[in-house]
């Protein structure tokens, strides 16, 4: 991971990514989850709809290690670590 300003780049690790049956889209999804949250449905409400948006607890106070520590969610509904997933430097 690499911090540029207020912006995070992860550049994964394709096969491996594969090997655990994630694709890139999946990654996206749930780091996108992670820091920022995704909008998973709405709210109607009179005259209004609303965004139902799903993030992390305490995604406001992630860091670049809590990112380094993260586990993401593999198809067969186990959990592995980010680091096993992305590139070394």
């Amino acid at each position: 991971m690499r911090t540029a300003g207020p912006s995070v780049r992860v550049e994964p690790r394709f096969v491996q990514l594969a090997q655990f049956g994630i694709t890139p889209a999946n990654l996206q999804y749930q780091l996108q989850t992670a820091l920022e949250g995704n909008v998973v449905g709405k709210l109607y409400e009179p005259e209004q709809l609303s965004d139902i948006r799903m993030v992390y607890p305490n995604n406001r106070n992630l860091s670049i290690e809590d990112l380094r520590e993260m586990q993401i969610f593999l198809p067969n509904g186990s959990l592995s670590p980010l680091p096993s997933c992305r590139n070394k430097p």
